[in-house]
């Protein structure tokens, strides 16, 4: 296993540890978890939707789109560029 699999897989573990952390928050889904199964509806596969996150997106500025999912204004401009690629406008 490469390194980049291994930080891809740590990626995986990390999101999905804390998704039970976000529904004990509230009974209603968080925009993190509406936000990452988006994504992983998109991306088809954890492994995909894991390197997605974690690799630069010029649409983003360059920035990673983990990063972008503690903030308002960051889920809002990564739903932007999910829409667009869920659209074929990318």
């Amino acid at each position: 296993m490469t390194e980049k699999d291994k930080q891809q897989l740590k990626l995986v573990d990390e999101i999905a540890a804390q998704i039970p952390d976000f529904f004990q928050k509230s009974p209603e889904p968080s925009p993190e978890i509406d936000l990452l199964f988006k994504a992983l509806r998109i991306a088809g596969s954890t492994r995909q939707l894991a390197e997605w996150m974690q690799t630069p997106v010029p649409a983003l500025n360059g920035d990673m789109p983990y990063t972008l999912m503690h903030s308002e204004e960051g889920r809002q401009r990564v739903d932007a560029v999910l829409s667009r690629i869920e659209h074929g406008v990318y």
